[in-house]
């Protein structure tokens, strides 16, 4: 709702929130009552409660007779059929490797591979939520406005945003590896989980591009059966693998799957796109960032190696200046150029 309404600072908020107090119940409760993974999930899903309450305003809309009319609830039903379909099914992908993990190589494999995994994932999908709670009405907004050519706009500007920040954020990642696992891994974790990190961050920016970028092609045609198109082949392409690589390579086989599923997925939508909703590519811009992405990357591999937590704080702050510095230098988005005209303006 609230990002239906563009209520950015209001879902920040929420969500800032929620995460605090998940993660303060769950770690009381495994401290303080018992160290069991239950006692995890009630945390989690309790931070998730008191958000509700704290939101009751809008919570309550969920509470009440909706007194829609039935062809309107038949063309949301219509609409929204796929979508949840294609949630049901993504969360099976992304989980199936565990399952997988557990059978070949039994649970130990799954808490190093689900360690090293959520430690990456859930800061990389984070930033694309960031911009997606945004892009995604605008763009909705400026198809009902009817104006081809401001969707057009709205639709580039949405993707070098979601490759602007996703694509430093996963290369950061992968790159700081070393840092995060130690500070924040336990010893048992962190070999495994360095060698894991920069395949779990490579499939989840591919994955989460795909999912916040080029599916809203689908959405904004109202042709929503489209996703299960490109969803379902890679389910059964990344069991399949799972079953393969697994065996030989270990976790590294789950990560190794995941990449490769997703790569397909993204394939197969963008060729879905085309014949749907083509989705504007900004090339140059995208071109301009991956130069400024790479030199973010030398920076942070010429830098000397300190304490875990100096060696973090001072490749996250020259990494952070370096990229920023590059996209002004290179005009990504024409930036360079709306800062000098603002400063002329003062």
């Amino acid at each position: 709702v609230h990002m239906i309404r563009m209520e950015s600072k209001r879902y920040s908020f929420l969500q800032v929130m929620q995460t605090l107090a998940s993660t303060v119940f769950s770690l009381a409760f495994i401290a303080f009552v018992a160290p069991e993974p239950e006692l995890a999930v009630i945390g989690v899903t309790l931070g998730y409660a008191i958000m509700l309450l704290l939101d009751w305003r809008v919570t309550r809309l969920f509470l009440l007779p909706h007194g829609a009319p039935r062809e309107d609830m038949k063309r949301l039903l219509h609409f929204g059929w796929p979508v949840m379909v294609t949630a049901g099914l993504g969360f099976a992908i992304s989980r199936a490797d565990r399952f997988i993990l557990q059978i070949l190589l039994g649970p130990e494999a799954v808490g190093i591979y689900t360690a090293g995994y959520s430690l990456a994932e859930q800061a990389i999908a984070a930033l694309f939520m960031i911009i997606v709670m945004v892009s995604h009405p605008m763009a909705v907004q400026a198809l009902e406005d009817g104006s081809k050519a401001a969707l057009d706009r709205q639709l580039r500007l949405n993707a070098t945003w979601v490759i602007g920040l996703g694509l430093p954020g996963a290369v950061g990642f992968a790159l700081l590896a070393p840092e995060l696992t130690t500070l924040f891994l336990g010893q048992a974790f962190r070999q495994d989980a360095v060698a894991l990190i920069p395949w779990v961050a490579a499939g989840t920016f591919l994955s989460s591009l795909k999912a916040h970028y080029f599916d809203h092609a689908f959405t904004l045609a109202r042709k929503n059966h489209f996703l299960l198109y490109a969803l379902v082949p890679t389910a059964a392409l990344n069991l399949g693998l799972n079953f393969m690589l697994v065996p030989r390579l270990g976790i590294l086989g789950a990560a190794y799957a995941s990449v490769l599923s997703y790569t397909v997925s993204l394939l197969l939508t963008w060729l879905l796109t085309l014949r749907v909703f083509p989705m504007p590519i900004p090339w140059g811009d995208t071109a301009r960032i991956t130069a400024a992405v790479m030199a973010m990357a030398l920076t942070l591999t010429a830098l000397p190696q300190l304490s875990p937590v100096q060696s973090l704080a001072a490749k996250a702050f020259c990494g952070t200046a370096v990229y920023a510095a590059a996209l002004v230098a290179l005009n990504v988005h024409g930036l360079r150029t709306k800062i000098g005209t603002r400063l002329l303006q003062r």
